[in-house]
């Protein structure tokens, strides 16, 4: 089976070096790397440069609408029967996830997503806590908790991408969340609770930088898909936005709570 991971870049050459490294070192080799670069200023471009000599990889860079335009840009002109994109400031975790990904797709042929664990990474790479993954459940993933399942160790079949349809280019922060949804509800997700990458959290990450406006995306779109109009998720929303604004809240909770 053939994978296709796809790359959205821009302005990222203190990071994508190793992203790059991350998937040109697994250990199964059927696979293809599209970098979709928007036209960077920086050092970008010379560091994929240094790995064209490698075929699986090729790359494009040119003015686009953005993140979520790139990623179906290069899914639309991939050939894998895997799909997967991993951001230019993430890893995989080890050498092994790709093995580990076929490995679960050739054992049931009906299978449209598959999930592991995601460790949180700071700008030098030193490991600061781990995504809150866990078993699969559509209620809880549209009510209670949009995390269940990490955009970078995520993989999905062409062919649901095809029933589903692309990434929604309306949406900035949450268009993976969007895509897991619809997939949960037409096809079959399996959860694999094994750490396959790891995810940078830094100052100019869009999720971390807009982290506001990333939650109120995914609140829209969890209802979109029938959530709960006062879910639990929402409630929560409120509650942190309370306690942002008065952060003296934080520190009496945490005191009533005996922490």
């Amino acid at each position: 089976m053939k994978l296709s991971i796809i790359t959205p870049s821009y302005n990222q050459g203190r990071f994508i070096e190793e992203t790059i490294r991350s998937i040109l070192n697994q250990t199964y080799c059927d696979y293809e790397y599209i970098i979709i670069d928007g036209g960077s200023t920086d050092n970008t471009l010379e560091i994929i440069k240094k790995y064209e000599g490698d075929k699986r990889l090729r790359w494009i860079s040119e003015k686009d609408k953005g993140q979520t335009n790139a990623i179906n840009k290069g899914i639309n002109i991939s050939k894998g029967e895997i799909l997967a994109w991993l951001n230019s400031d993430d890893i995989y975790d080890n050498k092994y996830v790709f093995e580990r990904i076929v490995s679960e797709f050739r054992s049931d042929a009906n299978l449209d997503l598959v999930y592991g664990k995601c460790l949180y990474i700071d700008e030098k790479g030193n490991v600061t806590g781990e995504f809150r993954s866990k078993e699969f459940n559509l209620n809880r993933h549209l009510n209670y908790d949009p995390g269940i399942i990490p955009q970078a160790s995520a993989f999905f079949s062409r062919r649901i991408y095809y029933k589903v349809g692309q990434l929604d280019e309306s949406l900035n922060y949450s268009m993976d969340y969007d895509l897991w949804t619809k997939i949960a509800k037409a096809g079959k997700v399996k959860y694999v609770p094994i750490i396959f990458s790891r995810f940078r959290k830094h100052g100019k990450c869009k999720t971390v930088e807009f982290v506001n406006k990333s939650r109120l995306e995914t609140l829209r779109i969890a209802r979109k898909h029938g959530a709960l109009y006062l879910s639990p998720m929402y409630l929560e929303m409120v509650l942190n936005r309370f306690i942002e604004r008065f952060p003296r809240i934080k520190i009496i909770v945490k005191k009533l709570m005996g922490r």
